[in-house]
């Protein structure tokens, strides 16, 4: 287990439990969302962050992985404790798109990095749709979404992704293969992508494009492209992972899932995916809505690195690409 265990980022509600996971390597990160802040100061928060850094390194273990969907607009979970601040999209009226948003990024991480947060699930690189599908209760990318121009998604979030950085802290593409086409909310239930590579070409633009840019993450969606494999969402497909990303991008930055409880993948067993993830090259695992689920998530991983179905190879790939990673980490 923990050999698996830094693969995982996890949600909290219990400062005791979380503590415990984290002092004993069977975590790698943890999600700080709403529950967290809600009703409670920034020193505090920022003092319980510290507090889990503390216990790692004490334990000899390293810094915490400190994660946040704090993308601006609609999905701001750090707010009102941060500043709410415009979705990206309203940087597309200004003179300097580009650098309007690396001002944006700028003062928006240097609020996470005060409050000790290091990886941010932003910017949504999605292209705008024209319309939400009518089941969608929790995606709303239209209102998420900088634009339906690829290029003009490239400019703003270069420009939001280089402010980060400058900030100390990195940001997160998200959320390939793409929801700009989607018409199921993969919160809920699971989505397909009839399209061929080839037509996903506008959609992927900005994935290849800003592939690594100021040291980002790509989040992986549970949406399943049937050209490549119609078996498993993209979060946790060989095809997609080890054979488009990994092998035709030759992409060897850090690859993470959207939330393991979502309805898309929960049903098929969360250790199951998470073990799936992990073989196919996925580095790091989020169980966020519900986090006691970390424990068969964990439990399922372990079983499957016992069983030979994880490969030491890839587990030992991927830890240096996240020893890398974190080594940048403020």
């Amino acid at each position: 287990m923990r050999a698996v265990g830094p693969h995982f980022i996890v949600g909290y509600t219990d400062f005791a439990e979380v503590a415990e996971l984290a002092e004993k390597g069977l975590i790698g990160g943890i999600y700080v969302g709403r529950r967290n802040v809600r009703h409670r100061d920034f020193a505090e928060v920022r003092d319980e962050i510290a507090a889990l850094q503390e216990k790692r390194r004490q334990a000899g273990l390293p810094p915490l992985f400190v994660t946040a969907d704090q993308e601006g607009g609609p999905v701001s979970h750090l707010s009102p404790l941060l500043d709410p601040l415009p979705p990206l999209a309203a940087l597309a009226e200004e003179t300097d798109p580009g650098q309007a948003a690396r001002a944006y990024g700028q003062r928006q991480g240097a609020a996470l990095a005060a409050l000790g947060v290091n990886l941010n699930f932003g910017p949504v690189v999605d292209l705008k749709p024209s319309g939400r599908p009518d089941d969608d209760q929790f995606s709303n990318i239209p209102a998420r979404a900088i634009s339906a121009d690829p290029e003009g998604v490239i400019d703003i979030a270069a420009g939001y992704l280089d402010g980060l950085q400058a900030a100390g802290v990195r940001g997160t593409l998200k959320h390939f293969p793409g929801l700009s086409r989607v018409d199921r909310d993969t919160h809920l239930r699971p989505a397909r992508l009839a399209a061929s590579a080839d037509d996903m070409a506008a959609d992927w633009l900005p994935f290849r494009t800003l592939a690594g840019h100021a040291d980002s993450a790509i989040m992986l969606g549970h949406v399943t492209l049937d050209a490549l494999d119609p078996q498993r969402a993209a979060s946790h497909s060989p095809a997609v992972i080890t054979g488009l990303l990994r092998g035709d991008w030759a992409y060897d930055g850090i690859l993470l899932t959207d939330d393991l409880n979502m309805g898309a993948v929960y049903d098929l067993g969360i250790g199951q995916v998470a073990a799936e993830a992990l073989a196919a090259g996925v580095d790091l695992v989020l169980v966020t809505y519900d986090p006691r689920q970390i424990y068969r998530a964990l439990y399922g991983a372990a079983q499957t690195l016992e069983q030979g179905e994880i490969k030491r190879e890839t587990l030992e790939k991927s830890m240096k690409r996240l020893a890398d990673f974190g080594g940048g980490l403020r």
